[in-house]
């Protein structure tokens, strides 16, 4: 399976950006900010927000707290219904890593590589993995793993993927 969306060329855009599976749209996404009094960190580089639109169902991945120290913790949405909650990695030396811990979802890992890019693992299986690519034109992010629509709604898995790559820019 193949999910494709748009990079946006500044880190902190909130622009909707169109999900693609196997070439074939399936949702949206959008990255939002608290309120500068709300903020769960004092700069909003550190506020990473994702919201993803289906057909059917609305995720919702809002921020709960961060430090360079604990790292970052978040809530997941599902059509306004807590169903999980996810977590970053502490520390500056340690490799990028998001994780999910749901009732509802397997257990999900995205770590970074040296090279750059992504490893994605399901419930301790090594699945695939996602790359940014492109520079300045045609940039996008690019996550090709093994079939998993019977495990996790593709768009949901984009809106994780994505929450990866907008965490991991500020180590």
């Amino acid at each position: 399976m193949k999910i494709i969306f748009d990079r946006p060329l500044f880190g902190a855009s909130t622009k909707t950006l169109n999900l693609e599976k196997d070439g074939e749209k399936i949702g949206k996404m959008d990255r939002w900010f608290h309120p500068p009094h709300e903020r769960p960190a004092t700069s909003p580089i550190y506020d990473v927000n994702i919201k993803v639109a289906t057909r059917i169902d609305t995720y919702e991945i809002s921020q709960q707290s961060f430090t360079l120290g604990k790292g970052h913790h978040w809530k997941l949405e599902q059509n306004g219904v807590e169903v999980g909650q996810m977590t970053g990695s502490k520390g500056m030396k340690e490799k990028h890593i998001i994780e999910l811990h749901s009732e509802n979802f397997p257990h999900i890992l995205i770590q970074s590589t040296w090279k750059g890019s992504g490893i994605i693992s399901i419930n301790d299986k090594e699945i695939g993995a996602t790359k940014a690519t492109g520079f300045l034109i045609n940039t996008k992010y690019i996550t090709d793993t093994e079939a998993i629509t019977n495990l996790i709604d593709p768009s949901l898995f984009a809106g994780i993927t994505y929450t990866f790559w907008s965490s991991h820019t500020l180590r």
